[in-house]
């Protein structure tokens, strides 16, 4: 087969189509690799054009919440909750909440709801997790599309996804803590209830008003619904509350034509049956950790696209470089049909020594 550009790639691969290689997606928070891979200066931090440049030379599609820049290690910052945040190299921590009980983070939730139904479904905000901290990339625009239009110019052919959007799940756990979302989950589900139903609306707007094919042929619904074992929160909470609202966005962006992925780590075969009935095209991250091989998945949903597959949490930190190129090989195989996005499984992270990534794209580009 001749070789593609990205974007047909991509789209064979979305397809069951036979690529010309098996398409690599993934999200990038990692200096070394940058340095590697571009003409930059050795760094110890990025911004979000070294990554763009990153993302344009070693990938075929990526995610919008993956082009970010670093963080400054051990700075603190306050967001519109009063919640007091300090940044890890490519990612934050909560360190302090201002509420300490259910009624008062009740309030909290309330006040969220009433910001969220009055949001503009097209304005660039950063909710719509695309980082917007560069002038570059942000001035002048009135709109996401515009934004989004002028990422795509410098990622110079590499397909960017439509950035991840959520019915809320994970805005709940983490604007509470586990022992107040717990608290609240068993006496007043409603209010959960009512955000994810404010954000559901929201996201099916938003689709309506920014989903272009021509853009960009995919959308990510991320929210982390599992651990190692198993569903973090009940099953039967997920089925009646989250699952429909799930479907709805995915619905919302199929009548434009986007193909949907859904994001979530940890174990999902006992919701997976719930999941896939949603409707969603695609699954992420596929861990095998977690017991969800891509192999298994594929035997069970064989009409899910399935993106991931290679191990951030040891093989990309730990493994000899040889086992990554093993892996890989044995993902090619298993994807040279069509229906499977190679990746790391969620992110390239500081930790994951750059032997192994340079392994694994090497290896990835190879015909």
């Amino acid at each position: 087969m001749k070789k593609t550009d990205k974007r047909e790639r991509i789209e064979r691969a979305l397809n069951f189509n036979a690529p010309d290689r098996v398409p690599y997606t993934d999200s990038f928070q990692h200096a070394g690799l940058i340095h590697h891979y571009t003409d930059g200066a050795k760094i110890r931090s990025w911004t979000t054009i070294d990554v763009i440049k990153l993302a344009a030379k070693v990938a075929d599609m990526v995610q919008g919440w993956g082009l970010g820049p670093s963080f400054s290690k051990g700075e603190r910052s306050v967001d519109r909750h009063g919640i007091t945040w300090e940044t890890e190299e490519w990612y934050s921590n909560i360190v302090a909440r201002p509420y300490k009980t259910a009624d008062d983070y009740s309030i909290v939730l309330e006040n969220e709801i009433k910001r969220i139904e009055k949001s503009m479904p097209d304005y660039p905000e950063a909710e719509q997790n695309m980082f917007l901290d560069d002038d570059l990339l942000m001035a002048p625009v009135k709109n996401f599309s515009e934004i989004f239009r002028n990422y795509l110019k410098l990622l110079d052919g590499t397909v960017l996804m439509y950035p991840d959007v959520s019915p809320g799940l994970d805005h709940l756990y983490t604007l509470g803590g586990w022992e107040l979302f717990t608290e609240v989950f068993f006496n007043n589900p409603e209010i959960f209830v009512a955000y994810m139903e404010a954000m559901t609306k929201m996201h099916v707007e938003r689709a309506h008003a920014i989903a272009d094919y021509s853009l960009s042929p995919c959308v990510l619904i991320a929210c982390d619904i599992a651990h190692k074992e198993g569903p973090l929160v009940s099953p039967e909470f997920l089925s009646e509350h989250y699952f429909p609202r799930v479907k709805r966005i995915a619905d919302a962006y199929h009548e434009h034509g986007l193909k949907v992925f859904y994001h979530s780590e940890g174990n999902l075969w006992p919701v997976l049956d719930d999941l896939a009935s949603t409707g969603i095209d695609g699954l992420n991250p596929c861990e095998p950790h977690s017991h969800m091989d891509v192999k298994d998945i594929r035997e069970k949903y064989p009409a899910l696209v399935l993106w991931g597959g290679v191990d951030n949490s040891y093989m990309l930190i730990y493994d000899p470089p040889e086992k990554v190129r093993n892996r890989v090989e044995e993902l090619k195989e298993f994807g040279r049909g069509g229906g499977l996005l190679i990746g790391s499984t969620g992110q390239i992270h500081p930790a994951c020594k750059l032997k192994n990534l340079v392994s694994m794209i090497e290896t990835i580009h190879a015909y």
